[in-house]
C-alpha cells in the first residue's frame, strides 16, 4: 500500500496548529491559576488580616446612619406635633436600608470564605502539579477554542474540569481526566487555516484576561499586603473610623430617645 505523503506546508500547518493549542493550554492554565488560587489566596489574605475590621467598621457605619436618619424622621414628627408611630419609622428604615443589609450579609458571606479557604487542605507540590498537568491535558482536549466541535456533554464535562480546578480536586480531576482521555471528541472539520486563526484569537483573549486581572482586585492588593508598616496603618485608620462611627451612633440615639420623649 502506497504511503500517502503530507505536503510541507500541510506538515508546516499542523505543527503550528500544535504549537499553537499548547500556547493556548498553557494561557488558560495561567488565567484560571490566577483566578481560582493567586486571587483567591490573596482576598483570603486580605480577609483575614484586614476584612474584619473592615466588615465591623461598614456595620458601624450602617447603625451610625440609620440611628440618624431615626432621628430624622422622629424630629419630623415632633415638628409637626405629632406623637411618633415606632413601629412605621422602623419600618420605614428597613425599607430604606435593605441594600446596606444585603452589602452586609455578603461582606460576611466574604469572611466566612475566607475563614473557611484558610482552614483548608492545601496540596503539597507535587499534588498541585499533577493536578495542574491533569486540567492542561483536558483543556487541550475540550476547550472550545481548541476543539469547537466537542458535544454538550463534552463541554459539560469540562466545565465541571474547571470547578474541580478551583476547588482544588486532585482525586475528582484523576477521574474527569479518565473520562476524557476514553472520550475524545472527532478530528475537527475546518480547515488548518481557520483553526490557526481561531488559535491565534483565542490566545490573544486570554492574554488580555489575564492582563486585567493583574490589574484589578484583589490581585492589585498584593504588593500592600507584603507591606506590614501599612497594613498596621490600614488597620489602625480602621479602628479610628470604627470608634467615631459608635459614639456618633449613641449621640443620635440618645438625640432619638430625648425627641420621641417631648
Amino acid at each position: 500500500m502506497e504511503e500517502i505523503m503530507m505536503s510541507p506546508e500541510y506538515q508546516k500547518q499542523l505543527e503550528e496548529i500544535e504549537r499553537l493549542s499548547t500556547s493556548l493550554s498553557m494561557v488558560i492554565l495561567e488565567r484560571d491559576e490566577l483566578k481560582e488560587v493567586i486571587c483567591k489566596n490573596i482576598e483570603t489574605r486580605y480577609m483575614m488580616q484586614i476584612g474584619d475590621l473592615e466588615y465591623r467598621c461598614y456595620k458601624a457605619m450602617c447603625e451610625f446612619l440609620r440611628a440618624k436618619r431615626k432621628a430624622e424622621l422622629i424630629q419630623k414628627c415632633v415638628n409637626r406635633n405629632e406623637i411618633p408611630d415606632m413601629a412605621s419609622v422602623e419600618a420605614q428604615l428597613d425599607k430604606e436600608f435593605e441594600a446596606y443589609r444585603l452589602a452586609m450579609e455578603e461582606r460576611l458571606r466574604k469572611m466566612n470564605d475566607a475563614i473557611e479557604r484558610s482552614r483548608g487542605r492545601y496540596l503539597s507540590e507535587e499534588e498541585t502539579a499533577e493536578l495542574k498537568k491533569l486540567y492542561r491535558q483536558i483543556v487541550r482536549v475540550l476547550h472550545p477554542d481548541i476543539n469547537p466541535d466537542v458535544t454538550p456533554e463534552q463541554l459539560r464535562l469540562y466545565q465541571k474540569a474547571v470547578e474541580t480546578y478551583k476547588d482544588g480536586d486532585l482525586e475528582t480531576m484523576r477521574f474527569i481526566h479518565v473520562l476524557v482521555m476514553e472520550n475524545r471528541p472527532d478530528v475537527l472539520t475546518m480547515t488548518p487555516n481557520e483553526k490557526i486563526a481561531r488559535l491565534n484569537a483565542a490566545i490573544q483573549r486570554v492574554r488580555n484576561e489575564i492582563l486585567q486581572i493583574k490589574n484589578s482586585y484583589p490581585y492589585n492588593l498584593s504588593s500592600f499586603l507584603r507591606d506590614k508598616a501599612a497594613v498596621a496603618a490600614k488597620r489602625g485608620e480602621l479602628e479610628d473610623s470604627l470608634k467615631n462611627y459608635k459614639i456618633r451612633t449613641a449621640e443620635y440615639t440618645n438625640r432619638a430617645a430625648a425627641a420621641a420623649m417631648n
